[in-house]
């Protein structure tokens, strides 16, 4: 438990770290995601991770109400200095690669000031530049802060910019740490003893792995449910001639789409009916959007976050999967699309990447978990920035980058009515890509009837 002496509702405060960061060794195999990471990143002389490819996670909050710098610094130091899984690192040594834990080290704070945070509905260049390190950054090597808390004010409006390495998190990891922190900051400013709830432990999920038995069962029926597809899936409708071999795995275009509120509205009924969360229907919809956009059913790798488990949800660690999900045929519903996925076993980590974007796929999905509100007061919230605010910390790339699906799919939920598509695409695959949005919303309207 963190626990901050004589906390009130000013001035700054010593933190006692409590009993739940543990400072024993600990050296393991590491977990599916971080394996596959480990693999392809940059290596100190000891063999600790310094780079790789995966962004970290984040998210950049404006708050518009006076907010106190050390009340912030003091709730932001509470929320993360008992978090175990911050102080982990991912190693290689010879072929494989493992997860540790080192020495802890403070989350990362600090205060910039520019004379504007905005211009023209978007971030000013002045606060671009001093957040777009952080979140193009990577936060894994020995002796440096997986977590960071930039703040940047011009006077009239406060920004909160929230990163957490990839190595160390997941997004609903990020949601768990934006709620931890704002409790911490309610305390504070209500003068009571800053005593949080402790986080799961990574450590502790890793020890409640399935058995090896298991895993391997899990895995046979995986590969059985795709014993029928072949890699990399059929070709999309736009390819008369069949994928082009030097195009169709690099992504050149980029494009954001608003989803029409009657179909957010739509997945969160269709949620409600079938006893599930929203999450499940928007990939199920995405991928019969796939194949009805392609010559026959298109197995997809979907993202899931990993956590089966009552236990696991308040995990705080990377526990991201991949797996590839059987496609049902393009004349089949919604609801059969969403029962074949959910007849997918969980991995646990069990070859996780390896057979799934290891192996080329021609779509990939990934539903980001919804950014929680921040709530630092009774009269102080933070709001998200989405959509036009964050353009320019997201220019479209110049060069194409090579990926591991034709069409990436990313699906962003902004609250109860309104979502955001974003669409990666070698544009020799998908040449129209408002076809995918298109074809999500006609799946989700036409299984939920009417919900206007």
């Amino acid at each position: 438990m963190t626990r901050v002496v004589g906390a009130r509702a000013s001035g700054t405060h010593d933190i006692d770290q409590g009993d739940s960061v543990s400072e024993e060794p600990f050296s393991r195999p590491a977990y599916g995601f971080q394996r596959r990471v480990g693999q392809l990143g940059e290596v100190d002389e000891q063999g600790y991770l310094v780079s790789h490819p995966q962004e970290p996670l984040w998210d950049i909050y404006t708050v518009t109400a006076e907010v106190d710098l050390d009340q912030l610094r003091t709730a932001w130091r509470a929320a993360t200095a008992d978090i175990d899984t911050l102080n982990f690192r991912l190693r290689r040594v010879g072929d494989r690669v493992l997860t540790e834990r080192l020495a802890p080290v403070p989350a990362g704070f600090d205060v910039h000031s520019v004379p504007k945070a905005f211009a023209d509905g978007a971030l000013h260049p002045d606060v671009v530049a001093l957040v777009d390190p952080l979140v193009t950054g990577r936060h894994c090597a020995p002796g440096a802060p997986t977590a960071w808390l930039r703040v940047v004010r011009d006077g009239e409006n406060t920004l909160l910019t929230i990163v957490v390495d990839h190595t160390v998190g997941d997004g609903w990891s990020l949601a768990l740490l934006v709620r931890r922190f704002a409790m911490a900051h309610r305390l504070l400013r209500a003068g009571k003893p800053l005593e949080l709830r402790p986080l799961g432990g990574f450590a502790d999920f890793l020890d409640r792995l399935p058995d090896a038995p298991t895993r391997r069962r899990n895995l046979d029926r995986w590969r059985e449910l795709l014993a029928d597809t072949t890699p990399p899936g059929p070709p999309t409708l736009f390819e008369k001639d069949g994928p082009d071999p030097d195009r169709a795995f690099l992504l050149d275009t980029h494009h954001v789409f608003p989803v029409e509120p009657r179909a957010t509205r739509a997945a969160n009924v269709l949620a409600q009916r079938y006893g599930t969360n929203p999450a499940e229907i928007w990939v199920a919809a995405a991928i019969l959007a796939a194949t009805r956009n392609s010559r026959g059913p298109q197995p997809s790798i979907t993202m899931h976050h990993g956590r089966t488990r009552r236990a696991d949800f308040r995990v705080f660690g990377p526990l991201t999967e991949a797996h590839v999900t059987p496609a049902v045929p393009a004349d089949r519903t919604l609801e059969d699309q969403w029962r074949l996925g959910r007849e997918s076993p969980p991995l646990f980590g069990e070859t996780l990447r390896e057979e799934g974007l290891f192996t080329q796929r021609r779509f990939a999905i990934d539903h980001v978990p919804v950014s929680p509100p921040l709530v630092l007061d009774r009269e102080v919230r933070g709001r998200s920035l989405t959509g036009k605010e964050l353009e320019p910390l997201k220019p479209p790339s110049k060069e194409p980058i090579p990926s591991a699906a034709s069409v990436w799919i990313t699906i962003y939920p902004l609250g109860v009515e309104r979502a955001e598509v974003l669409v990666e695409a070698a544009s020799s695959a998908l040449p129209e890509p408002e076809s995918i949005v298109a074809a999500m919303r006609d799946a989700l309207v036409s299984a939920a009837g009417d919900v206007d």
